[in-house]
């Protein structure tokens, strides 16, 4: 069994420069950025936007940290996108709503297709050995995702562990919390 090496660093505001230094404190106890990531490289951010609304309902990923990982990552040199797939409402609406689409124009971040993609195999997967997988993932060298920590009501599993297990299957280059 693979063992993940996993850093919980303490943060209770959104204030920008704490969030900014908690996810670097964090990404530091993994062994930095670099570990993960090299200047050049094109990385997707994927926030988690159910819906789009206000951050403070605690539904979204919060822009803040949003802005926090993207800054660190161009810091390192690397090309950022970002996009999710909502449950509900068009992709841009949602990401203007939770206000994540305000910080990316501000620092830079692309929007990337989720459109369309391509099905990909796992054969030694027990259940789903089949996934249709966004191009924007596929063209891309690594997906960070940003999962807000909160039950999902279909699988009855944290929305931390069900990324997980999707992103496992395809062996998806980053997944940092």
């Amino acid at each position: 069994m693979i063992k993940s090496r996993v850093a919980l660093i303490k943060c209770d505001t959104y204030d920008h420069s704490q969030a900014f230094n908690a996810i670097r404190a964090g990404l530091d106890l993994l062994g930095r950025l670099s570990t993960f990531v090299q200047p050049g490289e094109k990385i997707v951010i994927k926030p988690n936007v159910l819906i789009g609304t206000d951050p403070v309902k605690g539904v979204t990923t919060h822009p803040v940290v949003f802005q926090s990982e993207g800054e660190l990552l161009l810091e390192a040199g690397v090309r950022v996108y970002y996009r999710d797939s909502p449950g509900f409402g068009l992709s841009e609406m949602s990401m203007r709503l939770s206000g994540i689409k305000k910080i990316a124009d501000e620092i830079g971040c692309i929007l990337v297709n989720f459109d369309s993609g391509r099905e990909i195999s796992y054969k030694n997967a027990l259940l789903v050995k089949k996934f249709v997988i966004a191009h924007g993932v596929l063209d891309s060298d690594g997906l960070i995702s940003f999962p807000r920590l909160k039950t999902h009501g279909f699988l009855r599993l944290p929305e931390q562990l069900k990324i997980n297990l999707v992103a496992s299957r395809v062996c998806l280059k980053v997944n940092i919390m």
